[in-house]
């Protein structure tokens, strides 16, 4: 095994050729397990082994005849981070397929390798869908749905056992988080931070522990306020990766969703534009596509859980109802399914001054003037020619929230710009 382990690692040294002896047991059965057959060498013969710059199909099948075939092995590869490959690896041209299809279609002929290729759900780069490629395999669990449970699990049991192996005993979360049972409300923030992806989830936790300490010196248990100032700051963190022009577009979409009451959204036209925010990684993504588009259809976006925190975009309607619910809880609340629709006159809208919230109380029989009641109990009056460009298809009905620019005329109030939430 030593042996073999040697002459594997000698194919990273750059430039490097070493004769080496190699011992195999002509006789030897290949059912025996790989140990086994290692220690039967019974003939000797040499072998040149050396790192190869650009690596062809050649040198593959070279290296498993001379080196794994003899013990029936395979030879896994993997492709990490095939994103940063140029986008014209993965189009098809006049009519040909891709040069990606081209080289998985080599890979997967070959019967003694195994192929694993990381790509993110949705990238340029995820175009191959049939079953002869292999199984989709989700590195992230799906805390939204079906996996929110098992997930839960997996961190208490991971908090629990960081516990034991530091304290040498056995404790229990409740001696470290300030919950019960039948409240995990903060852990359940942990658990929604992280998308599901464990390498978040540690940084997070990593970051929750810095603020508990800083607040109770060491003598508190972990609160939810602690867990909620560690999602902001790793938020915080991903936002200042980006460059003051990209922050002031991303703070305008910020605003038409907190306005519209919806953390997923369609902005037509502007793929390109939103790349930025949704092709580096599930740890540092502020943006994350949910949904390709297809022909007219526009692609599905949704804000980042620990960034909704950040930035008070609304994640959670109130169960059985459209009010907001704040604290964000599975217990009391369910995630908001809404897509709004981003376009750049509702971004202009975003961004005019003096805008305030109301709600639509009164409505004639024609629905085209109503009057609005704003949160200080003023009353403005509107028109259907009042309604912004974007909305001027929907109905005015009561109840419905709105903002508007108040507009005061003598003892009158009106409302303009009315955008219908």
């Amino acid at each position: 095994m030593k042996e073999i382990y040697k002459r594997l690692n000698l194919m990273t040294v750059d430039g490097y050729i070493e004769t080496v002896g190699k011992e195999v047991n002509v006789e030897g059965n290949i059912a025996y397990k790989f140990i086994n057959l290692c220690k039967k060498a019974a003939k000797n013969y040499q072998i040149e082994i050396k790192k190869v710059g650009i690596p062809q199909f050649e040198d593959i099948i070279d290296t498993y005849g001379k080196i794994i075939k003899p013990f029936s092995g395979k030879i896994l590869i993997l492709l990490d981070e095939v994103s940063s490959l140029n986008r014209s690896f993965f189009k098809e041209e006049q009519g040909k397929i891709s040069q990606f299809e081209t080289l998985m279609n080599q890979l997967r002929t070959l019967p003694f390798v195994r192929v694993k290729v990381a790509i993110y759900p949705f990238d340029i780069c995820d175009v191959l869908m049939e079953t002869r490629y292999g199984d989709n395999v989700q590195l992230d669990s799906d805390i939204r749905n079906k996996d929110y449970e098992v997930f839960l699990n997996k961190v208490i049991v991971l908090i629990e056992r960081y516990m034991e192996n530091s304290m040498q005993e056995k404790k229990s979360i409740e001696e470290l988080f300030d919950i019960q049972s039948e409240n995990m409300d903060a852990v359940e923030q942990l658990v929604y931070a992280c998308g599901g992806n464990m390498r978040r989830l540690v940084h997070l936790l990593d970051l929750t522990m810095d603020c508990a300490y800083k607040r109770g010196k060491g003598y508190e248990k972990i609160r939810k306020e602690d867990v909620i100032k560690a999602i902001c700051r790793q938020a915080e963190d991903c936002e200042n990766r980006f460059q003051i022009s990209d922050k002031e577009w991303l703070s305008s979409i910020v605003k038409v969703c907190r306005n519209r009451g919806a953390f997923r959204f369609k902005f037509p036209n502007k793929t390109v534009s939103l790349a930025k925010y949704t092709n580096r990684s599930s740890e540092y993504n502020i943006i994350n596509k949910i949904e390709n588009g297809q022909g007219r259809r526009s692609s599905i976006y949704e804000f980042d859980y620990a960034y909704c925190v950040y930035k008070e975009i609304p994640t959670h309607y109130i169960k059985n109802s459209e009010r907001l619910d704040k604290n964000r809880s599975k217990e009391t609340g369910e995630i908001i399914k809404k897509v709004t629709t981003i376009t750049d006159t509702l971004i202009q809208q975003s961004v005019i001054p003096g805008k305030i919230e109301g709600t639509i109380t009164y409505v004639n029989e024609k629905r085209d003037c109503a009057y609005i009641t704003s949160s200080d109990d003023k009353q403005y009056f509107f028109m259907q020619r009042d309604v912004i460009e974007d909305d001027k298809d929907k109905v005015l009905v009561r109840s419905k929230q709105v903002k508007f620019v108040p507009i005061e005329s003598g003892e009158h109030l009106f409302a303009e710009e009315v955008e219908i939430l």
